[in-house]
């Protein structure tokens, strides 16, 4: 069992939007503010990483899905 199967579409979508909302308020930030600062630098590489590991379990989840509806 995967840790998507565990969480859920739902779940990850619901990750994946409030991911993608705090790093668009640190790059907003960033220009109003002319950059970062290294907290946040490190926070903007924490939340694409997270991201991308988010959406790999999102696109398992849906793969394990469509294998299970095809292959009946």
């Amino acid at each position: 069992m995967t840790m998507a199967n565990i969480h859920g579409e739902p779940h990850l979508l619901k990750q994946i939007r409030a991911l993608a909302e705090e790093r668009l308020e640190l790059l907003r930030t960033s220009g109003a503010n002319f950059g970062l600062g290294e907290k946040e630098h490190d926070r903007l590489k924490s939340i694409e990483h997270e991201l991308d590991e988010t959406y790999k379990l999102l696109r398992e989840s849906r793969a394990e899905r469509d294998r299970q509806r095809f292959s009946r």
